[in-house]
């Protein structure tokens, strides 16, 4: 699920429309209402994603740059969708509520919402055991990263 993450993200540099396309089709409204609640749910968090992804290259510089350069610097834009998302402070440490509330605002199905607090409470715990939040290639905050991916493998098996 990892992988997966990042390389949403950086399809999500390289075609943005492409990549929400992909993901989802173009809606069939003589299908059922839940589908179409369902996929909208699911493509309104995909879609804020995006733009605090898109609004984070901008703002590091890496709009026109290369996609190795964006690959490089991905970290980065993890760090900077955690601020925005209120994931981390501005001293870069985790904000338990903001993280909480992240993760709430994925559009979960049941078993995994009745697992998430636990899955929360983990990932936490997990993170504030890190020796260095600053990843020394880029001098960027890992945090965010790794909040990020934290609940998604526990989320997938429940998928």
């Amino acid at each position: 699920m990892k992988v997966f993450f990042w390389i949403f993200v950086i399809l999500c540099l390289v075609n943005p429309e492409l990549i929400l396309a992909k993901l989802y089709g173009s809606p069939n409204f003589i299908e059922t209402n839940t589908y179409v609640t369902e996929k909208s749910t699911l493509l309104e968090f995909h879609v804020k994603l995006l733009h605090m992804v898109e609004d984070c290259v901008q703002e590091l510089g890496l709009r026109n740059e290369p996609l190795a350069v964006k690959r490089s610097k991905i970290v980065c834009i993890a760090e900077c969708i955690g601020r925005k998302s209120h994931m981390i402070d501005r001293y870069g440490n985790l904000n338990h509520d903001g993280y909480r509330n992240f993760v709430n605002d994925m559009p979960l199905n049941g078993a995994q919402r009745a697992v998430a607090e636990d899955v929360v409470k983990k990932c936490i715990s997990d993170i504030e055991m890190f020796p260095n939040k600053i990843h020394e290639a880029t001098g960027c905050n890992v945090i965010p990263a790794h909040a990020m991916v934290c609940v998604q493998k526990p989320f997938r098996a429940l998928q």
